[in-house]
């Protein structure tokens, strides 16, 4: 009776989304109590964001889709469940980095554009939590890994499959920057794989996953994936004896297979790396609009999700309603710099974490704490090229709170261990 009305405006607005919005709630239902079982397909789903349903107050992806049905599931089994969640010690920050952003969107330039904004925060903040809690084991975050090995996997593979051998690589998206990033982060994640399975062939078969993706990168010619995930790379060469020969593979292949896929390959992406064409100049244009906003408007910003309003608050003469192309820059003149300061105090003490751990884990001949270990690299690889990437990009919105999940999960993993 109570779910009625709503039910019935769901079937007005589409019915599509209604049928599928009830189909994850029954979904949900039927798992009371194995809230984790939902965690693969929120992964799949934030790697597929391309793939929505049109709701008719706008487009909800498959990973909302799955929110919908996961967020109150795991709610409902903490509530009936005595033990308490697992969270992260830096909660604090989270809950007054929410606390501010709402203060900014009602104070902001054009608060109605944004509520919708608001509320997709929400749910990935959501999401966020349940990831740390339920991701409660080494078992656990070794398949999350494969699924996003996976993901970027079958990424590749279509946009391969797609590619006519002319221009940029964009794949489903259909978009070459958007690509680089759902692929560069599997790629790392793939890195920290290799040393798991037993088997030669398992090993092998990952070495050849991460060839087929390096190419997919490489044939993106995303100068932000570049260089952040040449950052990461520099930083496994140290590490791993392991990551040196897969790369040099990878690197021989992707030379050799790079001329028979793109045509005029290093002519196309020299052009792109000498930084002479108009989209060099036109974020830099978007950048230079974020720091007049964060001058004007230190405190709050601009207002939550409304820098596309940025020319109501500033003068902004060229660029007006882009992003900022800058995830930091966009968070400080959007929400203010406390707001972004909050968000550093929440999001880099789990990474510290892991570099903490991998010290104080040398030289273990522990199989379990090696496995954790393979994990933990993993983490602090992708750690080092999100905080690389997020300086020439606004960050999808999805994939940042569900890697920061995955990451804050794995932090906690050895102090779970030694408790």
């Amino acid at each position: 009776m109570v779910a009625a009305p709503i039910v019935g405006y769901a079937i007005s607005e589409s019915a599509l989304f209604a049928a599928v919005a009830v189909v994850a709630l029954v979904l949900g239902i039927s798992l009371v109590g194995r809230p984790w079982w939902l965690v693969p397909p929120m992964l799949v789903g934030t790697w597929f964001s391309n793939f929505s349903v049109n709701a008719g107050f706008g487009l909800v992806s498959m990973a909302d889709l799955v929110a919908v049905a996961l967020i109150p599931l795991w709610t409902f089994h903490r509530l009936s469940n005595r033990r308490r969640p697992r969270v992260v010690p830096e909660l604090w920050a989270l809950i007054a980095f929410l606390v501010v952003s709402f203060a900014s969107l009602v104070n902001g330039v054009n608060p109605g554009s944004a509520y919708n904004a608001f509320v997709r925060f929400l749910e990935a903040v959501f999401v966020y939590l349940v990831l740390v809690d339920l991701c409660d084991s080494p078992a656990k975050l070794r398949t999350a890994c494969w699924l996003l090995f996976a993901c970027g996997l079958v990424h590749a593979v279509v946009g391969l499959g797609l590619y006519e051998g002319v221009g940029r690589l964009g794949g489903l998206f259909d978009q070459p920057n958007s690509l680089g990033h759902a692929l560069a982060i599997p790629f790392l994640v793939g890195l920290g794989l290799v040393g798991l399975p037993n088997s030669r062939v398992a090993r092998t078969a990952i070495m050849l996953g991460l060839a087929v993706i390096a190419l997919a990168v490489v044939l993106t010619i995303s100068r932000g994936t570049y260089l952040a995930l040449g950052v990461a790379l520099l930083w496994w060469l140290r590490r791993s004896r392991q990551a040196v020969a897969l790369l040099l593979v990878t690197g021989l292949l992707v030379t050799w297979g790079l001329p028979f896929v793109l045509q005029n390959a290093q002519t196309q992406i020299a052009g792109r790396l000498e930084m002479h064409d108009n989209s060099v100049d036109n974020r830099w244009t978007t950048l230079l609009n974020g720091a007049s906003a964060i001058d004007a408007h230190p405190f709050l910003g601009v207002g939550f999700g409304q820098f596309q309003e940025l020319d109501k608050a500033v003068e902004v003469t060229q660029q007006a309603g882009r992003s900022a192309h800058n995830f930091y820059v966009s968070v400080a003149a959007s929400s203010g710099v406390p707001a972004l300061v909050l968000l550093l105090l929440f999001a880099v003490p789990p990474t510290r974490r892991l570099w903490r751990w991998q010290r104080e884990a040398r030289g273990s001949a522990d199989a379990s704490v090696l496995e954790t270990s393979r994990i933990v690299t993993a983490f602090q690889g992708v750690s080092l090229y999100m905080a690389t990437a997020l300086l020439t990009k606004g960050g999808d919105l999805m994939i940042f709170w569900v890697v920061l999940g995955l990451t804050g999960a794995a932090s906690l993993l050895p102090r779970q261990r030694t408790e």
